[in-house]
């Protein structure tokens, strides 16, 4: 069940009492193990350490990683909030699933006062009536997720081929 009825913004679901978002990109004629080799790549380019962000793996069919960006919106004046979270990659033949998880958000603050919340704390305020700063923080995270996800797609679906050492 989708928890933002804002038609512009990405949907986020709740299972287990947790919220995540998750598109999956259908890959006519490839290989998971093709599809797995684009995955990496696009990893390598979106993210300056790949490898420290990796937690699990499983060759051509699953990767998880880790993942915080200080500072990716500023809430006001005097806030700006980083962004905590987990994706992981589900690989099969001619299919990927990206799924986004366990969004913390951390205001710039949060050293002093322990404010670090998951969204979900976020869309149930907003759920609850109008509020500035979570409208202001589903709406930077959905920006965020939605930017991701089509670095991601547009990676995927590219035909750019990397130049490998037998290339040379």
């Amino acid at each position: 069940m989708p928890l933002i009825a804002d038609a512009q913004l990405l949907q986020w679901e709740e299972r287990n009492g947790k919220v995540q978002a998750q598109k999956i990109f259908e890959v006519s004629g490839q290989q998971a193990h093709n599809i797995y080799i684009k995955v990496n790549y696009w990893l390598i380019e979106v993210y300056n350490s790949p490898e420290e962000i990796l937690k699990a793996r499983l060759e051509n069919e699953f990767l998880k990683g880790e993942v915080y960006h200080p500072n990716v919106f500023k809430l006001d004046n005097l806030d700006n909030a980083g962004l905590r979270y987990t994706f992981t990659l589900d690989i099969k033949d001619e299919k990927v699933r990206f799924t986004i998880s366990n969004v913390h958000i951390l205001h710039s603050y949060a050293h002093e006062t322990d404010d670090d919340h998951l969204l979900e704390f976020y869309i149930k305020k907003l759920s609850k009536g109008k509020d500035t700063t979570a409208r202001k923080v589903v709406e930077s995270v959905n920006l965020f997720a939605d930017s991701l996800l089509k670095s991601f797609e547009t990676h995927l679906f590219s035909n750019n081929y990397y130049v490998t050492k037998e290339d040379w």
